[in-house]
């Protein structure tokens, strides 16, 4: 009776794991590279803005140390990771992926919101304090800038 019991309570349980909902998780892509981050000479002021038919929306500013960098936001919900390479001719090269999830009602699909992903990977070459338009989606658009991060506050005689 017991061996009996036991396998009726293992087999529910199994079935109730089956039909678990699957747990929603987001992944940070980040530039493949094989070796730990390198420090910089400097600290690097990286800014992202996004404006919606150019009324600034949201506004995201990330001060690094070293190659590699990763930030995850609420609201809006964006995703933004990369590295930073200072080259020969002062340029700052950016390579970054970019992620954005938005709530949407699909027409025509079930009800309730739906989460949508979308994702830019791509590289820029930029000069100290530069601003590039590195992406667009219907009205909105987003903005990326590197500089050196100025020394505010510092006291010269």
């Amino acid at each position: 009776m017991k061996p009996l019991l036991f396998a009726l309570c293992l087999c529910s349980t199994m079935a109730f794991a089956q039909n678990a909902p699957a747990p929603i998780r987001r992944q940070l892509v980040l530039p493949a590279s094989g070796e730990a981050s390198a420090p910089l000479l400097a600290n690097y002021l990286l800014k992202l803005k996004v404006a919606d038919k150019d009324q600034p929306v949201f506004e995201l500013s990330l001060v690094v140390a070293t190659e590699q960098f990763s930030t995850n936001t609420l609201e809006p919900a964006l995703t933004l990771a990369g590295t930073i390479e200072p080259l020969a001719d002062e340029a700052i090269l950016v390579r970054y992926t970019l992620g954005i999830e938005s709530a949407l009602q699909v027409p025509g699909g079930p009800p309730g919101l739906q989460c949508r992903t979308a994702n830019v990977q791509a590289s820029v070459r930029l000069r100290p304090g530069e601003t590039i338009q590195i992406f667009k989606s219907g009205t909105r658009t987003y903005e990326l800038s590197v500089g050196p991060l100025a020394a505010e506050g510092k006291k010269t005689d």
